[in-house]
């Protein structure tokens, strides 16, 4: 007899004992050959063939997708952590370049603010032309500065018109400051100057008065020695020629130190409204001294006295007097603390306003800061999320896949080993619809084929 064959199709695979369904089909013909006349019709008896179906996903196509899906949670975990690096270079490149800049934009800015600031008081300190040129140099030197940083910075446009006008509101009023302190060191100096010269006229003044007063008692002691009591009138004409003189030149000398200490007292007043009062005393000083100089008799000492006594005048008289110097010098000095006091307000505004850039970049960098963090925590949880799917997909494709593949392994191969010594009453395990079940479905046939094989044998005997 010759083999039968089956056609195979994708859902179905036939597997026949090909060697045992030989060896039946000998022993089959020698049956027939032994027992041919109580034979002869029938048809040599043929070994049942059995058929496996295999269906549903392979082993091969379990392993696929196992290594599929850890491949799937790889790619993820790497993607996860590729946009986790991406957001924490952008934000780190956020802070260094832009967000970091500008903070450091803002605190130059603060700095130059404050150091601009604190111009105005040591303006006002400058006690010479030199020291305030030198304030200048300072405010000009700071103001470019300023310039610089607000061109490069980094701010909103609204913002940066703000700072400009800030800064050129105080810049203006510091240069008006500037003119003023000028003009006030101007009137010092001419009032210390005039201060110095009234000094130097009071000694001269006072020496020749002494000199005037001496001559005038030297004279009066001879004049003494000389005059008749017993002729009338000659008591009172020497009264008259010699002391009214030397009274007189005591009056000039004390008016002069009356006069003297009355510019000193405008050279030092604080109040502009006292100077009136100060001015009218000097004023009537000024009579009583005239008045004594036209009774001290004319002499060399005494028009050198009178001019030294002129000079004297003028310095609280004249142009450029001891009482306009210090009243100008006191109403620019007002002007000045005016302007200082607006330059208070226009810094105080400046400085607000370079606070609260300070306080947005530090704001944005928080921010940021913690924007990074939270996508960080967020994606750390999703990694260990990953990480923990990853071993469970391991641990399920070594505890369902492999080890029971494994164990259908090791169980099939006791099955063969257990029917090739000759026990044919195992059971052979043929569930499922992978490759091990197909070929645990022909160890069956050939299981079947052997117990076929052995009836017949059986049946011969």
């Amino acid at each position: 007899m010759s083999d039968q064959t089956k056609p195979v199709d994708e859902d179905q695979v036939e597997i026949v004992a090909g060697d045992e369904l030989v060896e039946a089909e000998e022993a089959a013909t020698t049956d027939t050959e032994f027992s041919q006349t109580e034979h002869q019709d029938d048809t040599p008896t043929q070994a049942p063939v059995a058929s496996v179906s295999r269906r549903g996903m392979g082993i091969g196509a379990r392993l696929l997708f196992s290594v599929l899906v850890i491949f799937g949670t790889t790619v993820a975990a790497i993607a996860v952590g590729w946009y986790s690096m991406g957001v924490s270079s952008r934000t780190l490149s956020a802070i260094t370049d832009v967000k970091a800049p500008a903070m450091a934009d803002a605190l130059r800015l603060a700095e130059t603010v404050s150091r601009i600031t604190s111009i105005a008081p040591a303006m006002i300190a400058a006690k010479d032309n030199v020291a305030r040129g030198e304030v200048d140099e300072l405010v000009k030197n700071s103001f470019d500065q300023f310039t610089q940083i607000v061109n490069g910075v980094q701010m909103p446009k609204d913002v940066l018109e703000e700072l400009k006008k800030g800064a050129d509101q105080l810049q203006k009023n510091l240069s008006q400051m500037s003119k003023k302190v000028e003009q006030r060191n101007g009137l010092v100096t001419h009032r210390r100057e005039s201060m110095e010269a009234l000094g130097v006229l009071h000694k001269k003044i006072a020496d020749a008065a002494g000199v005037i007063a001496d001559e005038v008692a030297f004279n009066l002691s001879l004049g003494a020695e000389a005059v008749d009591v017993t002729q009338p009138g000659a008591v009172l004409e020497f009264v008259e020629t010699g002391v009214e003189p030397l009274s007189a030149a005591m009056n000039v000398k004390a008016e002069v130190n009356r006069i003297v200490g009355l510019l000193g007292n405008a050279a030092s007043e604080t109040a502009p409204e006292n100077l009136e009062g100060i001015r009218n005393l000097f004023i009537a000083s000024k009579s009583q001294l005239q008045a004594g100089q036209t009774m001290i008799t004319e002499s060399e000492h005494s028009l050198k006295l009178g001019e030294e006594i002129q000079q004297l005048l003028k310095l609280g008289e004249g142009e450029g007097n001891l009482f306009d110097t210090r009243l100008s010098e006191l109403l620019v000095q007002e002007v000045i603390e005016d302007l200082m006091a607006k330059a208070r307000e226009v810094s105080q505004a400046f400085s607000e306003q370079i606070a609260t850039q300070v306080s947005v970049a530090e704001s944005e960098m928080a921010t940021e800061a913690k924007n990074a963090e939270e996508t960080a925590a967020q994606n750390k949880k999703i990694l260990i999320f990953l990480a923990v799917a990853s071993i469970a997909v391991i641990a399920f494709i070594y505890l369902f896949i492999v080890r029971r593949l494994v164990s259908r392994l090791v169980s099939l191969s006791g099955t063969m080993v257990t029917l090739a010594d000759g026990n044919l009453d195992v059971e052979v395990d043929t569930h499922g619809s992978d490759e091990l079940a197909a070929m645990a479905g022909t160890v069956q046939v050939f299981k079947e084929n052997a117990l076929e094989v052995r009836r017949m044998a059986s049946a011969r005997e």
